[in-house]
């Protein structure tokens, strides 16, 4: 009853020139759960990394090292599950081409890291770029200009044995699986 109302009134609004489409409007609503989900995902993984969020110049995660046990890495998988089926629920075809793009790019990227998992890389992650070794390259790029910013440092320094220790783990647990770097690389 109430959509045959809006229906009859759209008929008779639309030729007296009372209801124009805006079809940029239009596609801008379309992509609002788009952007949301972007959002949420980019502060989902500055959380879940906080040595990345430093390096990228966002401070909130200062005091902070991730965590690298395994039921954070299984709750990061399942994450990105959820995070592929609202994707799935956003209608790509009323975006624009650039956000439909965006969301081709965004659902390969969520993908490759469901796909990724199978291979546990965070067994055998120390490379130049990633381990527990990346904390020494953090003094380089961590802010040093007020007392919160010492603070938050030595906050990292006393968390570090916790997360050497999780790197350990990780390590060992790939070590006897056979997951290691090619000898050639370490």
């Amino acid at each position: 009853c109430g959509a045959m109302r809006r229906k009859t009134l759209l008929l008779l609004l639309a030729p007296l020139g009372f209801l124009t489409i805006d079809t940029a409007l239009a596609a801008k609503a379309a992509n609002g759960p788009l952007l949301k989900l972007f959002e949420t995902t980019w502060q989902e993984d500055l959380a879940d990394d906080p040595l990345s969020a430093t390096s990228l110049g966002d401070t909130r995660y200062n005091d902070k090292l991730p965590d690298m046990t395994q039921v954070t890495i299984d709750a990061r998988q399942k994450k990105n599950y959820t995070r592929l089926q609202s994707l799935a629920k956003i209608n790509r075809e009323k975006l624009t081409k650039e956000d439909q793009l965006n969301y081709d790019l965004f659902e390969r990227d969520i993908k490759n890291r469901i796909g990724e998992y199978q291979f546990k890389p965070w067994m055998f992650a120390v490379t130049t770029g990633s381990g527990p070794q990346q904390l020494a390259e953090v003094a380089e790029y961590a802010p040093f200009n007020t007392g919160k910013d010492f603070d938050n440092w030595i906050a990292r320094i006393n968390a570090s044995g916790l997360y050497i220790d999780q790197w350990i783990v990780l390590l060992t647990q790939g070590a006897t699986e056979g997951l290691t770097q090619p000898r050639v690389i370490i």
